[in-house]
């Protein structure tokens, strides 16, 4: 029994009665279909039902193209300044437009936010990108039937997109070498070994970073644990030589090193 049969079986009217009661066009008069109006919206709400927006619009020949969403959880409200995050939703974008597709871009700033994607059946899919907590990718798997995971922390052996991090770590000391570093320092804001690292990458670019200073006997110093707003050059001043190569985990780290040091 689908969900439209089981709302009208236990309001006692017909699956037609049903449908246009939730179409969001009826507009009953009578005291008696307003009565049953409200006992229909009332159990389909206890149900979970979800209005379908997409084939009210394809009914209505509202919509003609594919709709799909990519999803974005910033709970610090903050400026969006995750550069590669912002290059793969231009890449996101630009394939979608090749192929006449709409793509709707929602942020989410807490879990138990419930935007407009959240409560009607408007995408045929979403694109989940970033870290998300896993309270919120519950909530993702049990609303959308396609769900791809572009660089989270979610992990799974179809529908994830992830970077090769190892890989990145492995250039970055390479180039270091090759440009005649004899030692190398990773500098990160976050320890690696914290159960609360929401992502795969740090440890994985330090895992590249380690496999090639040990290839090379080149040493690795593990800098301070900083913020940039936070780093002073006690360390910097007692470790960095002409030959000494640094590896950031993240851009912002690089730019708050270099500004120390000019």
């Amino acid at each position: 029994m689908n969900l439209l049969d089981e709302i009208a079986a236990r309001a006692g009217v017909s699956p037609s009665t049903v449908s246009r009661a939730l179409s969001g066009k009826h507009n009953p008069q009578r005291k008696a279909a307003i009565s049953r109006y409200q006992k229909i919206c009332d159990i389909a709400r206890q149900l979970g039902y979800r209005p379908n927006a997409a084939a009210r619009a394809m009914a209505s020949k509202e919509r003609q193209t594919l709709q799909l969403g990519i999803l974005h959880y910033n709970p610090e409200t903050a400026i969006f300044t995750n550069l590669p995050l912002f290059e793969m939703f231009l890449g996101v974008q630009q394939v979608m437009q090749q192929h006449q597709v709409n793509l709707n871009f929602v942020t989410i700033h807490n879990c138990d936010d419930t935007p407009w994607v959240f409560t009607e059946n408007w995408l045929e899919g979403i694109i989940v990108a970033g870290v998300v907590p896993p309270k919120l990718c519950e909530r993702i798997r049990n609303l959308f039937q396609h769900v791809v995971w572009l660089d989270t922390n979610v992990q799974e052996e179809v529908n994830c997109v992830l970077r090769d991090e190892e890989l990145a770590g492995r250039m970055a000391a390479t180039a270091l070498i090759e440009a005649g570093a004899t030692q190398i320092i990773w500098l990160s804001s976050r320890e690696l070994s914290s159960p609360t690292e929401p992502h795969y990458s740090s440890p994985l670019r330090f895992r590249g970073v380690c496999t090639v200073a040990q290839n090379h006997n080149i040493p690795l110093v593990i800098g301070p644990i900083t913020q940039p707003e936070d780093m002073t050059p006690d360390f910097w001043q007692k470790h960095l030589t002409p030959t000494t190569g640094v590896v950031a985990d993240y851009h912002y780290l690089a730019q708050a090193l270099h500004n120390l040091l000019s």
